[in-house]
């Protein structure tokens, strides 16, 4: 079932007089979806790392945004760009450490 598809009418309202989120709102699979496709893929930029935390180059971190897991990393070239952290042959995560630092990125399984 595709978001677009979604009957929202059909979800379970918030009950007028409560003031805590119902429960059904943590579980309900649909109800996340419908926050990824809000929150994550929406045409908002998301930041992810300061510049102080990549200060010089190869030093990287790995993040999760919504699902994506990400590879923040500062060039050679002094600026700091984000990859999908996942070799694009069979989806091996590139850095598996929460930061560190590198001389080049190379997929673990395939060394290349």
């Amino acid at each position: 079932m595709k978001l677009r598809d979604l009957d929202f009418a059909a979800l379970p309202r918030w009950p007028a007089a409560f003031n805590q989120v119902p429960k059904w709102a943590f579980e309900d699979p649909d109800v996340f979806d419908l926050e990824l496709e809000r929150v994550f893929r929406g045409p908002l930029w998301h930041p992810v790392a300061h510049d102080a935390e990549l200060p010089k180059p190869g030093d990287y971190k790995t993040v999760t945004v919504g699902r994506t897991p990400l590879l923040v990393i500062r060039g050679d070239d002094g600026q700091v760009r984000a990859f999908h952290n996942a070799c694009t042959h069979r989806s091996t995560k590139l850095a598996m450490a929460f930061r560190g630092h590198t001389g080049d990125i190379e997929c673990p399984y395939h060394r290349w």
